[in-house]
C-alpha cells in the first residue's frame, strides 16, 4: 500500500472545484449514536479496482475493525496527512456491513474528507473511494475533464462491482462482510455531489451538456459531441445504479447537466451546503438541486459559517487560504465531525434505525433545515 506524495495534495487544493439490519447500530441490534465514536477501530487499504468503463481506479477503503487496535494512517508518503485508521487491520466481517461508496471533487482524491469515511467504518460501514482518473490532483487533465461527466457515475458502479467480487472471494480481508443484495449509499463532494445525484437515479441532459461545450475544443467535449451524434433520439443518458439506496451529495456542482431528471432519484436523499461557498453557492447551486428532487424523504442541511473546503480535509492541512477555511469561518474541528453525525444519521434512518432521527439534525452549527419525509 503507497500513499499518495504530499506536494500533490496540496497542488490540487484549489481544483476541488433499502437495507435491513446490517452491522453495529442496526435497526434490531445495540444503537450507538451516530455522534459518538463508533464501537470500532476504522481499518484503511488502498487497491485497485475497474470502473463501469474499463479503466482501473485507485481506491481507498475503510472497513470496521475489532475494538482495541490502535494505529494510525498516514494518507501521503510524508507522514502528514494523518487518520486514525488502522493500516491493512483486519476487517469484522462477522456479519455483513451496509456499503457507502464515496466520490471526490474535481482535482481531488478519494481520501479527501477522510474524517467523514473514517466516522462511518468506526460505526460499522464499508466504504469505498475510488479515484476519479484523469480528474485527482495526481493527474487532473483538463481537456478530458468534459467527460468525466459522463465516466464518474460509471466509476462509482464499477467500483461496487469490484467491491462485491472482491470480498466474495474466500481469501479476501473482507470475506463475509459484503451481501451483494444489500446495495449502497452514495455520497460525494462538489463534483463528486453531481456524480451522487446522477448515479442515485439523475439521468445526464445530454442537450444541457452539449450546449455547455459550445465553442470548447478540449477532447472531452469531442467524446459528448460524439455520443450526442450516436445517440440522435436520446436526450438524456441515463448512468444510475438500480443499487443505490440513499444519496447525499455535499455542496453538489452542476445541477444544471441534470435538469429534470433530478425529479426521477427514488432514494432518500440529504442534500448539503454551506452558507458561504463561493465555489457552489448556496442560492445558485445547491438549493436549485435540491429543489429538483421529489424523492421522499429528502433532507437539505445548511451549514453556517462554511464554505466550499469546509467539509474536505484542505482547512486543516493548508490553513486559511481556502473557501471556509478563515478564522471567520467553524473550524474543522467542528464541521467535519458535524458533517460524520449528519451523514450517519440520514444512512442509518434510511436502514431503520429510528433512534437516530434525533440526530436530523444535529444540534448547533447549521442553520437551515427542511425534510419532507
Amino acid at each position: 500500500m503507497t500513499p499518495r506524495p504530499l506536494y500533490l495534495f496540496l497542488a490540487a487544493s484549489m481544483l476541488l472545484g433499502c437495507g435491513g439490519d446490517s452491522g453495529n447500530g442496526g435497526p434490531h441490534g445495540p444503537f450507538t449514536p451516530p455522534d459518538a465514536r463508533g464501537d470500532f477501530q476504522a481499518g484503511w487499504r488502498d487497491l485497485i479496482a475497474t470502473s463501469g468503463a474499463g479503466i482501473e481506479l485507485p481506491v481507498d477503503l475503510w472497513y470496521p475493525v475489532s475494538a482495541g487496535v490502535e494505529a494510525t494512517v498516514a494518507y501521503d508518503s510524508f507522514g502528514i496527512t494523518k487518520g486514525s485508521a488502522v493500516v491493512g487491520g483486519a476487517a469484522d466481517c462477522t456479519e455483513p456491513r451496509p456499503v457507502v461508496l464515496f466520490s471526490h471533487g474535481n482535482g481531488g482524491i478519494g481520501f479527501q474528507s477522510f474524517t467523514l469515511t473514517q466516522h462511518l467504518a468506526r460505526h460499522g460501514y464499508v466504504v469505498v473511494a475510488p479515484d476519479h482518473v484523469h480528474n485527482t490532483f495526481m493527474d487532473m487533465d483538463e481537456d478530458l475533464q468534459p467527460e468525466l461527466f459522463l465516466r464518474r457515475p460509471l466509476d462509482i458502479a464499477g467500483s461496487y462491482d469490484w467491491l462485491v467480487a472482491w470480498a466474495a472471494e474466500p481469501g479476501s480481508p473482507l470475506h463475509g462482510c459484503v451481501d451483494p443484495a444489500a446495495g449502497y449509499a452514495v455520497a460525494g463532494h462538489s463534483f463528486g455531489g453531481f456524480t451522487s445525484l446522477a448515479v442515485s437515479g439523475a439521468p445526464l441532459d445530454i442537450e444541457a451538456l452539449v450546449g455547455g461545450c459550445e465553442g470548447d475544443e478540449r477532447t472531452g467535449c469531442d467524446t459528448i459531441r460524439a455520443w450526442a451524434a450516436d445517440h440522435p433520439d436520446a436526450p438524456t443518458s441515463d448512468r444510475s445504479d438500480p443499487r443505490v439506496w440513499a444519496s447525499v451529495p455535499i455542496a453538489p456542482a452542476w445541477y444544471e447537466f441534470l435538469g429534470q431528471g433530478l425529479a426521477r432519484i427514488p432514494v432518500p436523499t440529504l442534500v448539503i451546503g454551506a452558507d458561504r461557498d463561493d465555489d457552489t453557492p448556496w442560492d445558485s447551486t445547491v438549493l436549485p438541486a435540491y429543489q429538483g428532487l421529489t424523492a421522499r424523504p429528502r433532507y437539505l442541511a445548511r451549514f453556517a459559517d462554511a464554505g466550499h473546503y469546509s467539509f474536505t480535509e484542505m482547512c486543516t492541512l493548508l490553513g486559511s487560504t481556502y473557501n471556509g477555511c478563515g478564522d471567520d469561518m467553524q473550524p474543522p474541528e467542528q464541521v467535519l465531525p458535524l458533517l460524520g453525525t449528519l451523514t450517519l444519521a440520514l444512512l442509518e434512518v434510511v436502514r431503520g434505525e429510528h433512534r437516530a432521527r434525533e440526530w436530523l439534525p444535529p444540534q448547533g452549527g447549521i442553520d437551515l433545515w427542511e425534510s419532507v419525509e
